[in-house]
């Protein structure tokens, strides 16, 4: 997903496509994504991760190790309930989900239908 989106930059020269935007790293969130947008001029990015554990040890250490402001960044974790929580009638402009790749429909279906909410009327996912 980071190389697709590192493609996307260097291929289209779009160096802008993150600029003032607002993320979400959805999923199997590593950070990687966000400290990629971030570093690309987001404006903020929120995380949910379903393992608490993972978000202390492997996502909060990637974004300080990457210099992005606290500030900007806002974490959440567990399940579908604990992501619609989180979201809570925020709306973002790129959503990173590639969690919603590796899943049976009924699945996919109620995160695509969360994710689409959150999604700004112009954002790309």
């Amino acid at each position: 997903m980071l190389q697709c989106f590192d493609n996307f930059i260097e291929i289209e020269h779009d160096t802008k496509m993150f600029k003032g935007k607002r993320v979400m790293e959805c999923g199997f969130a590593t950070g990687l994504l966000s400290a990629f947008a971030m570093s690309n001029g987001a404006s903020s990015a929120a995380l949910h991760c379903i393992d608490p554990t993972a978000l202390e040890c492997h996502i909060r250490p990637t974004l300080r190790r990457n210099n992005i402001p606290r500030s900007k960044l806002k974490f959440s974790s567990g399940g579908l309930e604990g992501c619609k929580q989180a979201i809570s009638g925020q709306k973002y402009d790129i959503i990173m989900a590639p969690e919603i790749l590796n899943c049976d429909e009924e699945t996919f279906e109620a995160i695509h239908d969360l994710l689409d909410s959150a999604l700004s009327s112009d954002g790309i996912m």
